[in-house]
């Protein structure tokens, strides 16, 4: 049996849930939604965490959907295994080149 775990996502569209799944399928309705000219903040958030979650969708699906694989990865090597340091404080996401953390504002 394998040890593989599939993480559910969700994209909505404002108050509008427009995709829930696996990362693809929903790296595909943020893409569609964009070019469709939608009317609210189209955000990714990913289930088991409830934090947001940044897609580059630009170029063709392929593209998309090429970045997103590689972007799922990614996010996978951030999980801890169940039951393995749970005190532990949760693992941030990397930033930006010059983004700050909320730390180094509340040191100012």
């Amino acid at each position: 049996m394998s040890n593989v775990t599939l993480h559910n996502y969700t994209t909505f569209d404002g108050h509008r849930r427009i995709a829930t799944g696996p990362l693809q399928a929903n790296a595909l309705a943020l893409k569609r939604a964009l070019e469709a000219g939608a009317g609210g903040p189209v955000l990714v958030f990913d289930d088991s965490t409830g934090r947001s979650v940044d897609l580059d969708t630009s170029g063709t699906e392929a593209a998309a959907l090429e970045r997103t694989a590689k972007r799922a990865a990614q996010l996978e090597s951030l999980r801890q295994p169940a039951g393995e340091n749970d005190d532990a404080a949760d693992v941030a996401e990397p930033r930006a080149e010059g983004a700050r953390s909320l730390a180094w504002y509340r040191a100012r």
